[in-house]
């Protein structure tokens, strides 16, 4: 996550001073602290090497002592060793892994040029270069030099990962996939072989949960009991995960992967929204931070929006974002509801549906390209016809409309 440089030092500041110093007493070189939380130096063959800093942060200060420092020096020494890229399709093929990650992290944390695509909401797929103690991600150079295209790489990707069998363990009525490690969430990208292993313990309809990289969990969809367990596990342990990657339900088919939704009056109905929408608040408030600093970048004055959730006495939660009449242009998030809101008029302040907001206020509400999770633009405040629209679909959320 890119973050601003302030007067007064952030716990960011403080650890990036911290591994610079590390970086100093392992390797004996010095490490630059740059803008975006992340350090630059030369490796022991004089290569220069860029070391994103939020998942090793994001681990670190979960932990404490020895511990600690032992995760600081692994990463340390972990990228100092990669070796050089493969440079034949002969030498890289065998190297690759499928690797599912939060949008959010690919992009904040993928190297410049990384290949990645949409995988599922929130979620994207990139091809890993597997080193002995590091990995790296394919990148748009990469597939040049080997004459390869990103399918191919894919699938090279995955028919590695599938050479072993899917490892899940068994823990009562719930699977735990062991590994390998960092990429135990990469079996989401080989549903075939994952569906094989796990109808047969899990029914025919499975589903995954992978809270983490090397979290996940597998339940049988019909056990309403054990999946609502899990669920609400996942819940919680996804806003401690360090290596995040999303705690919703996915069902695993014979040759595809997406969410799984159960019926209304399901015990699991709420838990499976709240995780939805609890996903979507981790990945654009990531997200914004860096919307906001590459506005800044481009001299553009730019309001990115954040996305709020609220909880109603039934225990359901749905989620807003804001229209502003003071502000002139503003990115927002893709939200179940809009807040059309006058600071000078509180009064008039009123809420619709999404759907019902950008069908009216088309010309007003577009979705700007280039962003996932997606988020849409608006450059004013809509004129008097499109508000008294609007106002007609005004509804209140917390009565959960249909």
């Amino acid at each position: 996550m890119a973050l601003f440089r302030r007067e007064t030092k952030t716990p960011q500041d403080e650890f990036a001073a911290e591994m610079a110093a590390l970086v100093r007493k392992l390797l004996g070189v010095k490490a630059e602290i740059r803008s975006d939380f992340s350090l630059s130096f030369l490796s022991a063959g004089g290569k220069p090497v860029t070391m994103n800093l939020d998942n090793i942060y994001a681990e670190a200060r979960r932990r404490e002592g020895d511990d600690r420092v032992q995760v600081m020096r692994r990463s340390i020494r972990g990228v100092a060793a990669a070796k050089a890229r493969p440079q034949t399709w002969d030498e890289a093929a065998p190297m690759l892994l499928p690797a599912v990650r939060a949008a959010s992290w690919a992009a904040a944390a993928a190297p410049a040029g990384a290949v990645r695509r949409s995988f599922l909401p929130f979620v994207q797929l990139l091809t890993a270069i597997d080193f002995p103690d590091s990995m790296s991600f394919v990148t748009s150079d990469d597939l040049r030099t080997w004459a390869v295209t990103q399918a191919e790489a894919e699938r090279a990707a995955v028919a590695n990962l599938t050479s072993q069998p899917a490892p899940v363990g068994l823990a009562g009525p719930v699977g735990m996939v062991m590994g390998p490690d960092g990429y135990a969430s990469s079996w989401l990208a080989a549903p075939t072989s994952l569906a094989g292993v796990t109808s047969e313990r899990f029914g025919p309809d499975p589903v995954i949960i992978a809270v983490g990289r090397d979290q996940v969990r597998v339940v049988d969809s019909t056990n309403a009991e054990a999946i609502t367990a899990q669920l609400t596990e996942a819940i919680d342990a996804y806003r401690e995960e360090p290596r995040q990657l999303s705690p919703v339900p996915y069902l695993i088919g014979s040759d595809r992967v997406e969410p799984w939704g159960p019926p209304t009056g399901h015990p699991a109905y709420n838990l499976v929204q709240h995780a939805q929408r609890l996903l979507a608040l981790f990945e654009y408030e990531r997200q914004k931070s860096v919307v906001q600093e590459l506005s800044t970048k481009a001299g553009e004055d730019v309001y990115a929006g954040s996305y709020q959730l609220v909880k109603r006495p039934d225990g359901s939660v749905w989620s807003w974002s804001a229209w502003v009449r003071q502000v002139t242009n503003a990115l927002i998030p893709e939200t179940d509801y809009v807040i059309v809101s006058d600071d000078e008029d509180t009064t008039s302040r009123f809420t619709v549906r999404w759907s019902d907001a950008v069908a009216i206020a088309a010309t007003d509400l577009t979705q700007d390209a280039g962003y996932d999770p997606p988020r849409w633009r608006y450059h004013g405040w809509p004129t008097e016809m499109t508000l008294t629209e609007l106002r007609r679909k005004a509804v209140d959320p917390s009565t959960n409309p249909n």
